[in-house]
């Protein structure tokens, strides 16, 4: 059964990497997300933006972080980095299997009393890769992950230089094998 890997994963990314600025952003690229939401005021952001990438797995994890404030992206190539469009999915769901190819997408931000984190569903991203670049924009309903009431959020990246890790070292692996569940 998934018990949620992938927004684990990027939620130990987001908060390890949340406190405290500067230092970690190595190019001037950023994450500008918005949302609306029929229960809660809406709200908009942009974030200076790093990605990562698992090139002997696949993933492409975004992440964009400043003070208490994220957003992440974690995208699964079939087989390959390259342009496309890709649909949004929960990473956490444990009853459907991911699709051969998606993107997960996470918000986090804090009120003045309290945290709130958000975890895409559904929903599509398109991803554009030139000159060694990753561009892109989303568009996903998100869900609470604590009182279960939903957002309509879009967003864009723009000329993030993929860091390559080295092998053995990828957090946010993916595994899929034909007609499993998808995530061990």
């Amino acid at each position: 059964m998934r018990t949620g890997p992938i927004l684990i994963g990027l939620g130990f990314v987001l908060g390890a990497q949340g406190c405290g600025e500067g230092g970690w952003y190595p190019f001037a690229s950023t994450l500008t997300a918005t949302w609306t939401s029929k229960t809660r005021v809406g709200g908009s952001v942009t974030l200076p933006v790093r990605a990562d990438w698992c090139p002997s797995q696949g993933p492409l994890k975004i992440v964009a972080v400043h003070g208490d404030t994220g957003a992440g992206l974690v995208i699964y190539p079939h087989d390959s980095l390259r342009s496309g469009d890709f649909p949004v999915f929960d990473g956490t769901d444990s009853l459907h299997p991911p699709p051969d190819s998606g993107v997960t997408v996470a918000l986090r931000w804090f009120t003045e009393t309290e945290v709130l984190g958000y975890q895409g569903d559904s929903g599509s991203a398109s991803i554009s890769v030139a000159g060694g670049r990753v561009s892109g924009t989303f568009k996903a309903r998100m869900r609470s992950m604590a009182r279960g009431d939903t957002i309509q959020a879009e967003g864009r990246f723009t000329t993030v230089r993929p860091k390559a890790l080295p092998g053995g070292s990828c957090p946010f692996e993916l595994k899929r094998v034909r007609g499993d569940s998808g995530v061990t």
